[in-house]
């Protein structure tokens, strides 16, 4: 089963680098969903966990094998 995003469902294999994203709690969303969702409500969509701006990470990764 692929990973997705916990908002739109777009698996997350296919996100850019610049797009996937992490919160504090560990949950994966697309960057335009979670920081669009927590303007709003600033909780986790999946577990409800208070969310800051600032403890959303980036998540850069590499398709490329050597």
């Amino acid at each position: 089963m692929a990973m997705e995003c916990g908002l739109c469902a777009r698996p997350l294999v296919y996100l850019s680098k610049k797009e996937l994203t992490r919160t504090a709690c560990g949950h994966l969303f697309c960057a335009d969903c979670i920081f669009r969702s927590t303007v709003e409500i600033p909780e986790c969509p999946t577990c409800e966990a208070p969310i800051e701006y600032e403890e959303i990470d980036q998540i850069f990764y590499s398709t490329e094998t050597e």
